[in-house]
């Protein structure tokens, strides 16, 4: 991807002017580019961030500039404005929207669940908010190269790796062989429901998602762009992201976005009841129907909705949803949505949306701390970033997070892959079952498996 070089002189030499007193983004325009080729930059990326929309800014970040850390996202929210309204932006001939400085990241799914001795997420930090050193970026047909660089910092060299970076020969990659390995099967699922239906039945909880994970073996590492890029066609209201977290990198193609938030008003989406795709078109049809009919499914739905408003109570002046919901379709199963939109109050940042919505009903369940207490004690494997929110924030506060669903982590030649079901009195486990491996099947494809 080339970047428009004389544009890049002029505003080096601009930044120059203050790298020595603050941190400098430079943004400028380069060569269209299409998405494919971006992916095939995400070696090792610091984050990638590939909306379905074509429309939306998509993102392959490499190298970190400045990193910040924690025990969540929403104690973070401070220093993050610190960091980003301290950044000189130089971007000439570049919007607003593309130019403005993002800090990309996420958190564990619980963080009060220790994952260090967990061999998938034990050098994975809890929380972190990641400024790429350079990022290529498409959005709406054009094509960008962003580069961030720390006061003191040398701009040329900064410039030198990115323009390295951004104009490398494609690798040539060839994909491994792949073996799935069960690392959690069938009979431990049986018993994780049939514990998730007592507890239900003496009152402690209305819903509680369990989740499983499986391991995947290959010859040899991944690309993480290719797997990417081998994941079903983007849908609207979908992203496909990556983050690196330590040695390992988490992927994922989630449906489900946590909360946007755009000045005063903040979007969400209510996703939970699924159905898996029917054989053919006549049966889809039929499983949409069996969907929109089946109280247990509905049930569950509605649990997500209410769960939502009494999050979202304390920054609305407003709250807007359907009365009923319809259904998603994704390439393996079908989801009963809401979308939510919310006229918040002032002075309300992104990530203190994140921390009252999570984890919603669609992820935890209802009531909150009785849902987590029993994931933790019944869940043989944390989750760690599985199902956790993960997307970026900018200096007014604005964002935007999905949860970490319909994803697997990659270290080295082995990954994980993960998948939950949402649990109401009637749920059955050979069903649920079979709405898990649904669920996990556009991964292990993607991944080869």
């Amino acid at each position: 991807m080339l970047p428009d070089e004389p544009l890049l002189a002029t505003a080096l030499d601009e930044a120059a002017k203050h790298i020595d007193h603050t941190g400098c983004v430079i943004t400028v325009p380069a060569a269209p580019t299409d998405l494919d080729a971006l992916l095939a930059l995400a070696t090792s990326p610091s984050v990638v961030w590939a909306p379905g929309a074509s429309d939306a800014l998509s993102l392959v970040g490499h190298g970190v500039a400045a990193r910040l850390t924690g025990d969540a996202l929403a104690p973070m929210a401070r220093e993050a404005n610190e960091l980003l309204r301290g950044l000189h932006v130089v971007a000439p001939g570049v919007p607003h929207a593309i130019a403005r400085p993002r800090l990309w990241g996420g958190q564990t799914f619980d963080p009060r669940r220790a994952t260090h001795e967990d061999p998938a997420w034990c050098d994975a930090p809890a929380a972190s908010l990641t400024l790429p050193a350079c990022a290529a970026i498409v959005c709406d047909g054009r094509a960008y190269l962003q580069l961030a660089v720390m006061r003191g910092a040398s701009l040329s060299d900064a410039a030198a790796k990115a323009l390295a970076w951004c104009t490398a020969a494609p690798a040539v990659y060839e994909p491994p062989r792949v073996t799935r390995d069960g690392a959690e099967g069938f009979e431990a699922w049986r018993e994780l429901v049939r514990d998730a239906l007592a507890v239900m039945a003496r009152g402690d909880a209305l819903k509680l998602v369990g989740a499983r994970r499986a391991t995947v073996r290959a010859s040899h590492p991944w690309h993480v762009g290719s797997v990417l890029k081998a994941m079903a066609p983007p849908l609207a209201g979908s992203v496909r992201v990556a983050m690196q977290l330590g040695a390992s990198t988490l992927v994922a193609h989630t449906p489900e976005q946590l909360v946007r938030r755009d000045g005063e008003t903040a979007s969400l989406d209510a996703l939970a009841g699924s159905m898996p795709r029917g054989r053919d078109t006549s049966h889809d049809a039929t499983q949409v129907a069996a969907l929109l009919a089946s109280e247990k499914d509905l049930r569950e739905h509605a649990h997500v909705v209410e769960g939502i408003r009494h999050a979202l109570a304390p920054f609305a002046r407003e709250i807007t949803a359907p009365a009923s919901p319809s259904v998603r379709t994704l390439r393996t199963v079908h989801h009963l949505f809401t979308p939510i939109t919310a006229a918040l109050r002032e002075d309300t940042h992104v990530l203190s949306l994140v921390e009252a919505l999570h984890p919603t009903p669609a992820l935890g369940g209802t009531p909150r701390d009785a849902a987590l207490d029993w994931i933790a004690r019944c869940e043989r494997a944390p989750r760690g970033w599985y199902a956790g929110p993960v997307g970026w924030c900018d200096a007014d506060g604005d964002g935007a997070f999905h949860v970490a669903i319909r994803a697997a982590l990659l270290q080295g030649a082995q990954a994980w892959t993960y998948a939950g079901a949402g649990l109401v009195a009637g749920s059955d486990p050979d069903t649920e079952w079979a709405e898990t491996e649904a669920k996990m099947a556009p991964m292990r494809a993607a991944l080869g498996a």
